[in-house]
């Protein structure tokens, strides 16, 4: 868990290569994976603002710390729910996150290899993607919380008044 957060928070906060304020220094605009539900006349855009420097920039992401990622936050996810959740199926929730950004990176690299020849249904699919992966996110910390919850209400002993 903390070395999820602290990958997360580092890629997010801290200026080095690959982390998201370099990738502003360097386009003045951030990867495609936090494009939720942004039209593909918006993907179009970010792919020229990026320039080939970004562009070689989000590949090289693509091929590194949003594989690290995804699959350290997948298996704090299925670790929580397993031990949290009484709903077993509660754990396909971290693994459909991790399965989105699996598809968000691969239509990403079809879209940049393609530059500029963009085909716009795949441009809207990556903003749909994208915004599918936020939310299969937020619903895995949601329920986390939620059964983690519920977890220490029932072992307080107020189920019982």
């Amino acid at each position: 868990m903390r070395l999820a957060r602290l990958a997360t928070a580092s890629v997010n906060l801290l200026t080095f290569p690959l982390s998201v304020p370099a990738m502003k220094a360097l386009t003045g605009t951030t990867y495609l994976d936090m494009c939720a539900f942004c039209s593909a006349s918006d993907v179009q855009r970010a792919l020229t603002t990026f320039g080939e420097a970004g562009r070689d920039a989000q590949l090289r992401l693509l091929s590194s710390i949003d594989i690290a990622i995804p699959v350290m936050s997948c298996a704090f996810g299925v670790a929580a729910l397993s031990y949290l959740a009484r709903r077993r199926w509660l754990v396909l929730l971290p693994v459909a996150a991790m399965v989105l950004d699996f598809v968000e990176n691969a239509i990403i690299a079809v879209l940049v290899h393609g530059y500029p020849d963009v085909p716009l249904g795949l441009a809207a699919a990556e903003g749909w993607v994208s915004g599918a992966k936020l939310v299969a996110y937020a619903a895995t910390v949601a329920v986390i919380v939620i059964a983690g919850g519920f977890r220490a209400w029932h072992r307080s002993g107020l189920t019982k008044y």
